[in-house]
């Protein structure tokens, strides 16, 4: 019987945030979504 190899790695697309969305979380739609001060 063959196994199949573990996953090395998790491959996942997200879908672009909506207008509503980012209206909601009060955050630009294109990012940055971190405030200045979190910055490195």
């Amino acid at each position: 019987m063959m196994t199949t190899p573990p996953c090395t790695r998790v491959c996942v697309l997200l879908p672009r945030m909506t207008d509503d969305q980012a209206a909601y979380l009060g955050i630009p739609k294109d990012g940055p979504y971190k405030p200045e001060h979190y910055r490195y």
